[in-house]
């Protein structure tokens, strides 16, 4: 389990991740969130179907962030692993929304081949269920 978790919130939306700016099941209550229903239960990224190595990651007014990755291997034209020789930065923004940029830089003096994978999960659940309370009842 991630040890650090990172919140952002932007009046009635808030995020919770883990360091990376990732929502998945390794932290319980991760989401994308308005009005205490989680429109975004899972958000991942990966660079040629391989997770990307965290190099730095922090978050500015709660509301702006900002991680900063490398690729974990790449092969050359030649047929040579490259490790850490792409760089990723995914900024991020709460504020009437989600809004994430994504910028990439190849490091190398040739070209790379990436594909890039974006995991999207929704579940629309409230807040109050996921963290385990069971109301009496239900209203329409």
């Amino acid at each position: 389990m991630p040890a650090t978790t990172m919140v952002m919130k932007a009046g009635d939306i808030f995020v919770l991740t883990d360091e990376r700016g990732e929502i998945s099941d390794d932290i319980m209550g991760a989401g994308l969130y308005f009005r205490d229903t989680r429109f975004l239960s899972e958000y991942r990224l990966y660079l040629n179907g391989q997770p990307l190595v965290l190099l730095d990651a922090s978050a500015d007014h709660n509301a702006a962030g900002i991680a900063q990755f490398t690729n974990e291997l790449l092969s050359s034209p030649r047929g040579e692993i490259l490790p850490h020789t792409v760089g990723l930065r995914r900024l991020r923004e709460v504020e009437r929304g989600l809004r994430e940029r994504i910028e990439i830089h190849n490091f190398n003096d040739f070209q790379v081949m990436l594909e890039i994978d974006f995991v999207f999960a929704a579940d629309f659940r409230d807040i109050f269920d996921i963290r385990g309370f069971r109301p009496a009842g239900r209203g329409q």
